[in-house]
């Protein structure tokens, strides 16, 4: 069993009644204080004390037998306290002995009571958190119709740029159309004029011929003698583009009689079995 060790308190300590606290640590004032109450349990100086008051516990105890109607104080004891491992070493304490001493309340803090604000401190507050409010909608507002403004401009920016390369293109494409349109009436105009050189320079057969009369557009009449066996309708046509300077630029060959239309570039005898022929020059553009 462990030594107990004396409390630096002593006699004044709060805790001297706490089971823990009394199993740790012993709290008679001095070695004076411990013999005396030695003396009270072994027979010792206190003996003479510890004999009064038995006999004054006696005596209340035959007082209660005469006398039932009062009732005895209940008189409390508390178990020997060990002071040392040694058996002869316990006292018995009394409530008369131990002066409670409680410990000192504790003082509380009292929390500050916060600062109250003015009715006009609390308006102007609010009225700032409702200025700066109203100042981020009317920024946030500005800012989205920044952005809607500037992808509007996008949105032409591209419109245009789109809008001049279809220009761009369609001018090229104009010019390449023009440029081939101009090719093809000069390489047009080169053959017709090499062709009406030839039609006037080469006589007319005389025999076995077909004599093919030829109605234009705009009532002039051409006429003209082709070889039975050798002339094909590309002649006819290379003779309306030569020599008719009123000839439409498209134009197909109609039979007069029958008003069919004559395709093919096949030989004028499988066209023509008499010995002549009458064809109007229609403008297929028309």
């Amino acid at each position: 069993m462990a030594r107990k060790k004396r409390c630096e308190l002593g006699a004044s300590c709060p805790y001297q009644h706490e089971g823990q606290h009394q199993a740790e640590y012993y709290h008679t004032a001095s070695p004076a204080r411990r013999e005396g109450r030695r003396g009270r349990r072994l027979g010792g100086a206190g003996a003479t004390t510890t004999a009064r008051r038995g006999a004054t516990t006696a005596a209340r105890r035959g007082s209660s037998r005469q006398t039932p109607q009062r009732t005895p104080r209940a008189t409390s004891r508390r178990s020997p306290i060990v002071i040392d491992d040694s058996p002869d070493r316990t006292a018995s304490l009394d409530d008369d002995d131990v002066e409670l001493i409680s410990p000192p309340p504790r003082a509380r803090s009292v929390p500050e009571a916060p600062k109250g604000r003015s009715y006009e401190e609390d308006l102007a507050k609010a009225l700032a958190l409702s200025k700066a409010d109203n100042d981020r909608a009317i920024a946030r507002a500005q800012d989205a119709e920044f952005e809607a403004s500037l992808a509007e401009d996008r949105r032409k920016a591209s419109k245009r740029d789109r809008d001049d390369l279809e220009r761009r293109e369609q001018a090229e494409l104009e010019r390449a159309l023009a440029a081939s349109k101009e090719e093809d009436d000069r390489a047009r105009d080169t053959r017709k004029r090499a062709k009406k050189a030839e039609f006037q320079t080469v006589q007319e057969p005389t025999d076995d011929v077909v004599r093919v009369r030829l109605r234009l557009p705009d009532g002039r009449a051409l006429e003209r003698r082709f070889d039975r066996s050798t002339a094909s309708l590309a002649d006819l046509r290379d003779f309306v583009e030569a020599m008719a300077s009123t000839a439409p630029k498209n134009f197909a060959l109609v039979d007069a009689a029958s008003r069919n239309r004559i395709t093919g570039d096949g030989s004028l005898a499988t066209l023509a079995s008499g010995a002549s022929i009458a064809l109007l020059v229609v403008d297929v553009d028309a």
